[in-house]
């Protein structure tokens, strides 16, 4: 589920409760924990209405003033079924004192590295965690498309298996690029002198 970084701010303020989305299917479940830029967000309800009942105070705590905007944003009609989520902020995000540390133990680097394997294995297209990372190491900041140009891969899934890599604590997002934290760093050195031996 995608917020605008605004929206994640104003949740993680407290001045928005709800958000609403005009799909199929839910996407989220109850209870869930979805790891964002300003830390963890919580779905505390999953509530499927018609557009047309969204209380002026819930469209207020939802950060819209206007029902017509939200469904032009939706792009829904006021009898269509929408999911009503409510939210809240969580808690900091688990993975930024992972990717903030310089060091890195045995078993983390072991851990990690038979995580990597895994992932290269399962690829149709071949290994390419430590491709990427080496290549976000020499190129920071580069857009998906750059980096994909590069490895004569698809962005969209090159964007799917970097969040893979932030997911273990590798690489950090910025709003233009990638760059490899400190924790990939270390990871990385480590890895050099393994395969060194």
């Amino acid at each position: 589920m995608l917020f605008k970084v605004k929206d994640l701010q104003a949740i993680k303020n407290g001045d928005v409760h709800f958000a609403f989305r005009n799909w199929e299917k839910p996407r989220v479940k109850k209870g869930s924990i979805i790891n964002t830029a300003v830390g963890q967000i919580r779905i505390e309800n999953v509530e499927q209405i018609t557009a047309g009942k969204i209380s002026k105070k819930d469209l207020l705590l939802s950060g819209y003033k206007d029902l017509n905007k939200l469904l032009i944003q939706l792009k829904a009609k006021t009898s269509d079924p929408i999911y009503k989520i409510k939210v809240c902020y969580h808690g900091e995000d688990p993975r930024i004192a992972m990717r903030n540390r310089s060091t890195i133990t045995d078993t983390e680097f072991q851990e990690i590295k038979t995580k990597l394997d895994r992932m290269d294995n399962r690829s149709a297209s071949g290994p390419w965690t430590i491709k990427v990372l080496h290549l976000i190491d020499k190129h920071p900041h580069q857009r998906a498309q750059f980096l994909a140009d590069t490895l004569n891969a698809d962005k969209d899934k090159l964007k799917i298996n970097i969040r893979k890599l932030k997911n273990m604590g590798l690489t950090q997002s910025h709003e233009i690029g990638y760059t490899i934290s400190a924790f990939g760093k270390q990871f990385l050195i480590v890895l050099e002198k393994f395969n060194s031996r």
